[in-house]
């Protein structure tokens, strides 16, 4: 009976070291493994006119973004404590996850909107601007071995292409369903005072059916514009200005009309809406924009 055991043992050592010698074989690998799914919230983000940035040979706008995308993540994958954030870049395009429970504190959810707003406000801050859509599934990210694979990624991936349209980061209508909250009840978490304190705004906002910023479903987007009138308030003066600055240019440039239009929209919502302190500089900045969107098109004659 025990010779029996051990030639089932056998065997099944030996088939399984047949798999690893396919496996090597097949893809390569000096360490095969398996894919392990794990519920985990993704983030496909997409930096706006990169390529024409490359193919322009504008080297050092190129310069600047490459280096201050992945120095804002990992400084606030320090600041947020997290040992599970996956960082992968691809080109123009950044995915980043974390490890997703469903609590009733959001608190994943909270840091994800944390990274992707300062990053966006940072971005903002210097004429740079993204795009993206965030989801939550099954995943498996492991950003050693350059891997990203399962159903969570290519939600978050169509959100960004198809439905995110304009400069923000769509939250899916999924990751409403993985807490069982609708976005009333997400924000009454997620836009408390600690918010405010600790990231300088709302986490997150939305526009319903009808009004002028309402582009689509989903609805809810990171809010990284309320950040700059709560860091102006903070004491970092000339934030709102600066930003103007850029999106002034934006809108002359004729590029992209919509979207910088939205963008200035949007800005014009937040600061009519704050009722913080903005000084003259930031609100004459903004009345120029106003008056630029309230002009009629350039006549072509």
């Amino acid at each position: 009976m025990s010779s029996d055991n051990d030639a089932q043992t056998e065997k099944g050592l030996n088939n399984e070291m047949k798999e690893i010698k396919r496996k090597i074989d097949t893809y390569g690998l000096t360490k095969p493994f398996e894919l392990t799914y794990e519920d985990r919230l993704v983030a496909f983000l997409d930096l706006l006119g990169f390529s024409n940035m490359v193919q322009e040979r504008r080297d050092d706008d190129v310069e600047f973004v490459v280096n201050l995308i992945p120095d804002m993540l990992r400084t606030n994958q320090v600041n947020i404590l997290r040992d599970d954030l996956q960082i992968t870049n691809i080109s123009d395009s950044i995915i980043v996850s974390v490890k997703a429970k469903s609590d009733e504190i959001l608190k994943d959810l909270f840091n994800l909107c944390v990274i992707i707003g300062n990053l966006q406000h940072e971005l903002a801050l210097n004429g740079y601007y993204m795009r993206g859509g965030i989801s939550v599934g099954k995943l498996v990210h492991d950003s050693e071995r350059n891997l990203i694979v399962g159903p969570a990624y290519i939600q978050a991936y169509l959100l960004e292409s198809k439905q995110s349209i304009v400069p923000r980061v769509v939250i899916g209508k999924e990751v409403e369903e993985f807490y069982g909250k609708n976005f009333k009840q997400m924000a009454e978490i997620l836009n408390n005072d600690f918010t405010e304190f600790y990231y300088k705004g709302k986490l997150i906002t939305s526009y319903s059916s009808g009004h002028p910023l309402w582009v689509g479903d989903p609805e809810i987007f990171v809010d990284y514009l309320s950040t700059f009138v709560g860091r102006e308030k903070a004491g970092f003066k000339g934030t709102i200005c600066r930003f103007g600055e850029h999106l002034e240019k934006a809108l002359n440039s004729g590029v992209a009309c919509e979207k910088y239009q939205w963008l200035a929209l949007y800005a014009l919502e937040t600061v009519d809406s704050s009722d913080n302190d903005i000084n003259d500089e930031g609100r004459s900045c903004m009345e120029r924009i106003r008056t630029m969107l309230a002009a009629p098109p350039a006549s072509s004659d």
